[in-house]
């Protein structure tokens, strides 16, 4: 079948309109530029040599921001109490960055916070440390309400996330400030309180203090599979939020063990739209 010249020319001339409108259809959004501020110290205690400790936390913000009242998100590594970082780590990878930069990028402001570790602690010394690290989690919160308005941040819109003994930790740090709640939302990632050796007592539950009609509301993010915090560790947990009132969410990975760091897309996504959810309840101008 012979085509005339000017239908090749009209084909011709759609086929080009086809391959560059969607160019102009459909522009790919770009990243916000982030700006992220590392080691700035929030404090100073004795470690568990006795020394002088600087605490420090990261800092993660859009580059080009005039507003205020900007929601907040705390990060609280893992590590089982003895190691860990606030940043980048061999064994972490980019979680903790990523997670900062995907809550930046949607007008938080980030804090990442180291906390005092207690290598090769023994079992014996394990309340010392938890109630260390526990208590820099807490100063860390003071600082970052003293310097709202330097970040534009509500202090009534703070989220705080942590996985591990992270989670462990920013569990007790909320749950148990229920006089004077101190965060609009808790996440917790396979959170658990022990350290390595002792992960799977059966008798140790993630929060210390019990739930109550003050407790925030929590998201909950743990692979069934976990050999060292146990997964009912976390279901245990919700079942108890459920049973007092506290909105919380359960959200299992399917044949997941511990760290599962290579769902982090997944796992990053459940947080924004839980911490999310949490600030549009707060504030109508979120």
């Amino acid at each position: 079948m012979k085509v005339g010249k000017s239908k090749i020319t009209i084909i011709w001339v759609f086929s080009i309109i086809t391959l560059i409108y969607p160019c102009f259809a459909f522009p790919q959004a770009k990243p916000t530029d982030i700006i992220v501020s590392t080691d700035n110290v929030y404090g100073q205690v004795l470690d568990h040599r006795q020394q002088m400790q600087l605490l420090k936390l990261d800092i993660y913000q859009q580059l080009k921001n005039n507003k205020t009242n900007r929601p907040v998100i705390i990060l609280v590594h893992g590590g089982g109490f003895e190691s860990g970082d606030k940043g980048y780590t061999k064994w972490q990878g980019n979680f903790y960055p990523d997670m900062a930069t995907a809550f930046a990028n949607q007008n938080y402001v980030v804090f990442s916070i180291n906390y005092r570790l207690w290598p090769k602690c023994p079992i014996d010394s394990f309340s010392i440390e938890l109630d260390n690290a526990i208590s820099d989690v807490l100063t860390a919160v003071k600082w970052i309400k003293g310097k709202y308005t330097a970040y534009g941040i509500d202090t009534t819109r703070i989220i705080i996330c942590g996985d591990s003994a992270g989670g462990g930790l920013i569990v007790n740090a909320s749950y148990c400030n229920s006089d004077s709640p101190l965060f609009a939302g808790c996440i917790d990632l396979w959170g658990g309180l022990a350290p390595f050796g002792i992960q799977n007592t059966k008798s140790r539950p993630v929060n210390k203090c019990p739930v109550i009609l003050s407790t925030p509301p929590t998201c909950i993010i743990h692979g069934t599979e976990d050999e060292v915090v146990p997964y009912y560790i976390s279901q245990e947990l919700s079942d108890s939020l459920t049973a007092a009132g506290i909105y919380n969410e359960l959200h299992p990975l399917p044949k997941v063990g511990h760290y599962p760091v290579q769902l982090s897309d997944q796992i990053i996504s459940i947080m924004l739209d839980f911490a999310n959810k949490i600030n549009k309840s707060c504030s109508k101008d979120y």
